[in-house]
């Protein structure tokens, strides 16, 4: 779970890169009159947006699990045993 998580913050850092550019471009654009394409990156930038709102729900989920502690299970298997015995 631990390698997922990392995987996400990079997946993160990669989103963050490409609405950073596509800002970057939406302002060429509108600098030579290009008001479509402009228009065009924005749209792709809201995309990006919404993927790093769902990148940050399931870090968020995914948080959770690492962070739960395991000591029921642990306390079940001290109690009862390794076999299962009453």
């Amino acid at each position: 779970m631990k390698l997922q998580r990392d995987k996400l913050h990079i997946y993160q850092k990669k989103i963050q890169t490409i609405l950073t550019r596509e800002h970057e471009i939406a302002k060429e654009c509108l600098a030579q009159d290009d008001k479509s394409r402009a228009l065009l990156a924005l749209r792709r930038r809201k995309y990006q947006e919404q993927l790093l709102v769902k990148t940050d729900a399931q870090l968020e989920a995914l948080e959770k699990l690492v962070m739960r502690p395991l000591l029921p299970p642990l306390r079940w298997i001290i109690i009862w045993g390794e076999g299962g015995r009453g």
